[in-house]
């Protein structure tokens, strides 16, 4: 087991080992006063701050195996993420982020990249993976997700953020994302549609708060454009575009 806060900033996925599968290991741990404390006036801050801000239940991620691509993750909530730096609750939420592949009009396969608002919690005006959210704990007494489930809250972060219905069906786990300033670990779901960009019709105007607009980027340039981009790219975004351009 690897622990969440020692995992590589792109972790590829071995395919051989298995689908990725996520074990639900318990509940959040108990915080002595002081730090109680600073997560409540942290959080009373925030909200004062952006009102946009919603408390509510997340999958915080404890470890990854590997050898059975297994994840290890508790049930938290996201006030206890979104506090920190200035209070450390060591909390690091479980998300799913898609790469969305199309076609341009000469063929190429392209990835959609999304302008994250200033209303987000971090990297206001940054570029990133698009969609990408957090993924829900069970509402019932499961203790453990499959791949289909991401796949599904996948889905329903395409439909939210991007007005946009997709097969994702067939998304098949890549990588997993460090994102150690945003303090979450993300599942990178690769879904070749099979269509064009202008196929897609991808609809600004329908998409939520969360983007101000929206691109696309040719894989076969990937590594170059992570470098000629860097500073407008969110850190996990830049490292897994250059991971995928990488020669073979």
């Amino acid at each position: 087991m690897t622990d969440a806060f020692d995992l590589a900033p792109v972790t590829p996925i071995d395919a051989s080992a298995g689908e990725v599968k996520i074990q639900i290991v318990g509940g959040a741990p108990e915080m002595d006063t002081d730090l109680a404390d600073a997560v409540e006036r942290r959080w009373q801050q925030m909200l004062a701050d952006n009102p946009c801000h919603h408390n509510g239940a997340i999958l915080a991620i404890e470890s990854f195996d590997p050898a059975t691509n297994t994840i290890c993750a508790r049930r938290d909530e996201y006030k206890r993420l979104a506090v920190q730096p200035q209070a450390p609750t060591r909390v690091r939420i479980l998300s799913v982020t898609g790469m969305i592949i199309a076609g341009d009009a000469s063929g190429r396969a392209c990835v959609l990249l999304g302008q994250r608002s200033h209303k987000t919690r971090i990297y206001g005006g940054l570029w990133e993976f698009a969609p990408s959210g957090g993924i829900d704990p069970p509402t019932d007494d499961r203790d453990a997700l499959t791949l289909d489930d991401a796949r599904a809250q996948l889905a329903g972060e395409l439909c939210e953020e991007l007005g946009l219905t997709l097969d994702v069906t067939g998304a098949r786990t890549i990588a997993l994302s460090v994102d150690a300033p945003g303090n979450s670990v993300d599942i990178i779901l690769r879904v070749d549609t099979g269509a064009t960009i202008e196929s897609i019709g991808l609809d600004e105007a329908a998409a939520n708060w969360e983007y101000t607009g929206a691109r696309w980027v040719a894989l076969d340039d990937a590594r170059a454009f992570a470098a000629e981009h860097a500073d407008e790219l969110i850190p996990p975004t830049r490292d897994v575009l250059a991971w995928v351009g990488e020669p073979a």
